[in-house]
C-alpha cells in the first residue's frame, strides 16, 4: 500500500520468527527504509501478532496495518502517515472462529471497513471505521456453505457489496448500502 500518501506503492516487511518490521518507501527510482529503530514497539512486533489486513481506515489518503494477536485474538490499527505511526487498539474477538472475510468501503463513507464472519455459526458483522472510531454491526448470517468469491460495488451506490459462491457455482450477492444488509440477489450456478 501507499503508507507515505505520495502515490507509489510501499512495501512493509516483517520477519515473521523475530517480529522485525521495516517500511521501504518509492523515492523516485531510490528506495528509502523506515526501521522504526526510534520507536522500539514498532521496530519489534511478537511474532504471535499478524498483519490481517491492510487499507486506509481513517480516510487520510495513507494505508494502515490491522493486526490482530493470533493467541489473545486482540486487535489493533497502525494509522501510518510516511514515518510516523499512531497505534490505536480495538476490542478482542471473543474466538478464533471470527475470520476477517474483506477490506472495502461497505458505507460509502471514505475509509476502509472490515467484514468478520465466524466460521462456526455463520455469523457476520462489520466493524465501519471513522478514523479510530469503530461502529459495530451485526449482519444475518451467512449459510456455511457460502464462501467469499468478491466484493465489488454491484449496484454502483458507492458501497461494496459482497458476492457469495457455493461449491455448485450458485451464488448470492448481499447489496449493502451504508453498510447495512439490504437485500440478497441469488444467482444461478454456472455450467
Amino acid at each position: 500500500g501507499d503508507f507515505d500518501g505520495d502515490g507509489r506503492e510501499d512495501i512493509f516487511w516483517r520477519h515473521k520468527t523475530v517480529g522485525v518490521n521495516r517500511v521501504w518507501f518509492e523515492v523516485g527510482a531510490n528506495v528509502v527504509e523506515a526501521n522504526f529503530w526510534d520507536v522500539p514497539e514498532l521496530a519489534i512486533v511478537a511474532p504471535e501478532w499478524k498483519i490481517l489486513a491492510s487499507g486506509d481506515f481513517d480516510g487520510d489518503g495513507f494505508f494502515d496495518l490491522f493486526w490482530q494477536n493470533e493467541n489473545t485474538f486482540e486487535t489493533f490499527v497502525w494509522f501510518m502517515e510516511g514515518f510516523v505511526v499512531d497505534v490505536v487498539d480495538f476490542p478482542r474477538l471473543r474466538s478464533a472462529s471470527w475470520v476477517l472475510e474483506a477490506t472495502a468501503d461497505f458505507d460509502g463513507s471514505g475509509t476502509s471497513d472490515i467484514f468478520w464472519r465466524d466460521i462456526d455459526s455463520g455469523r457476520t458483522a462489520l466493524w465501519l471505521f471513522d478514523g479510530d472510531d469503530v461502529e459495530f454491526a451485526s449482519l444475518e448470517n451467512a449459510d456455511p456453505a457460502l464462501e467469499v468469491a468478491d466484493i465489488i460495488d454491484f449496484d454502483d451506490d458507492g458501497s461494496f457489496d459482497m458476492i457469495w459462491e457455493r461449491e455448485d457455482g450458485s451464488c448470492e450477492i448481499w447489496l449493502m448500502p451504508g453498510g447495512e444488509r439490504l437485500a440478497d440477489i441469488a444467482c444461478p450456478a454456472v455450467e
